[in-house]
């Protein structure tokens, strides 16, 4: 067990200081420190004063059992240290702890609080530096984990895995019907696809936002990309609906594509192409085009369709 790579770790927080009377009250440095392991806790502690400093520290968690509450002193002037076994601490649980100092006459002189959470390192995500609250990263055996993120802790809340067979399959669907196929998906909104330009999309269409990740099929290492024509597609699905809507522009037998509203640009959906690389060349949001070409799944659009771009 590690500190979690996305834990909240206070290492040291500046001292309130107190005054009594005109004459103010002197402050006890402190620094506490988690091993990378997550094996034990260190707190260290500066007694700036003329007596004996008492050393309070909780650990505790609201979903967990607290541990004991745990007490020692450190002589005047001197520097004192105590280390905590962390045995016992449960995976992705966040712990927070609160040291408490105060001199022999019961005065506070210094506090110091701060969280952090245990648990495996978290793969290397494919979208590393994105800043969605979902990770895209390569599983057991080249599978391929899409995982939604607690926002507030980024530890993974739900998973979503396509396996090399499914891929497979989505890839090769993708490529006969020249429609972009699922390979797995769940009631949350997430979903893994193979993609007509031979690629990967990891989509997210749920109460966080919209997300959307492109990823050559090579990224996991599952998918024999020599080997794909032998794979049977996917059983047929029905066909969409042909999307409609108040700017939408049906194919036309002429090739022409034209915008209906000023300031709008329209495009030719070419054999390979989605709507997260069209939203990227005209510089605006998938949901964008989506609303004004009336599609309501942004996975479904077809070579030749006209899209109007605002």
């Amino acid at each position: 067990m590690k500190l979690a790579t996305k834990s909240v770790v206070v290492l040291m927080l500046a001292m309130f200081v107190f005054a009594v009377g005109t004459q103010a009250q002197v402050t006890a440095p402190i620094s506490v420190n988690i091993d990378r392991e997550c094996n034990s806790l260190t707190v260290d502690v500066t007694n700036p004063a003329a007596t004996n400093a008492v050393v309070t520290v909780e650990l505790f968690s609201i979903n967990a059992a607290a541990f004991p509450l745990s007490v020692f002193t450190v002589a005047p002037g001197l520097n004192g240290a105590q280390t905590y076994s962390l045995q016992g601490i449960q995976d992705n649980v966040e712990y927070i702890y609160r040291v408490h100092v105060q001199d022999g006459a019961n005065v506070f002189i210094g506090y110091n609080t701060g969280s952090f959470v245990c648990g495996p390192e978290q793969p290397e995500a494919l979208n590393a530096g994105d800043s969605a609250p979902f990770i895209v990263t390569c599983g057991d055996n080249g599978s391929v984990d899409f995982t939604r993120l607690d926002p507030r802790t980024r530890l993974g809340v739900e998973t979503l895995r396509a396996t090399p067979g499914q891929l497979a399959r989505a890839l090769v669907t993708a490529q006969q019907t020249r429609v972009n196929a699922p390979a797995t998906s769940s009631i949350s909104g997430m979903s893994i696809w193979g993609l007509t330009s031979g690629e990967l999309q990891a989509v997210y269409r749920g109460g966080l936002g919209d997300f959307d990740f492109v990823f050559p099929v090579t990224y996991c290492g599952g998918v024999n990309v020599a080997s794909l024509a032998s794979v049977p597609p996917l059983a047929p699905t029905p066909v969409p609906s042909v999307p409609s809507g108040p700017g939408y522009v049906p194919p036309s037998s002429s090739g022409v594509c034209r915008p209906v509203a000023p300031n709008s640009r329209a495009h030719v959906v070419q054999t390979g192409q989605n709507l997260y690389r069209i939203s990227i060349a005209y510089g605006t949001s998938i949901s964008a085009i989506a609303a004004a070409n009336g599609i309501s799944n942004p996975n479904r659009i077809f070579a030749g369709q006209c899209l109007q771009i605002p």
